[in-house]
């Protein structure tokens, strides 16, 4: 019986392996999103557009990683492991942004006001 609940044609194992990969899909939003922080100037259509997607993009991605499982899995309730994929994701994608941002601020100099 646990060899069949390891094969792809099992539903939570198929749900599993299609949550995963969008996890490398948040942090891909996240990079793009710095390129064009600094890139671009402030009042830059492109430079808003960068980060009404990366707004959008947060929260829209772990709602399709909760209704994608949902929905291939056949169940209503979703399972741990998915949890634990979401919070590894967030996590990380956080501590990506702050750590860039950081090393960014470090390498740009202080800004003099007259």
């Amino acid at each position: 019986m646990w060899v069949s609940m390891m094969w792809p044609t099992d539903g939570v194992v198929l749900a599993r392996l299609v949550v995963v990969p969008l996890a490398f899909v948040q942090w891909v939003v996240v990079l793009w999103y710095l390129v064009y922080w600094d890139t671009l100037p402030n009042t830059s259509l492109k430079r808003r557009i960068a980060w009404v997607l990366a707004v959008v993009s947060y929260p829209g991605i772990v709602l399709a990683q909760l209704y994608l499982y949902r929905a291939i899995a056949h169940t209503g309730q979703v399972d741990g492991f998915v949890y634990i994929v979401l919070f590894v994701e967030n996590g990380v994608s956080l501590v990506l942004l702050f750590y860039l941002l950081i090393a960014r601020r470090r390498k740009t100099p202080p800004r003099v006001q007259h």
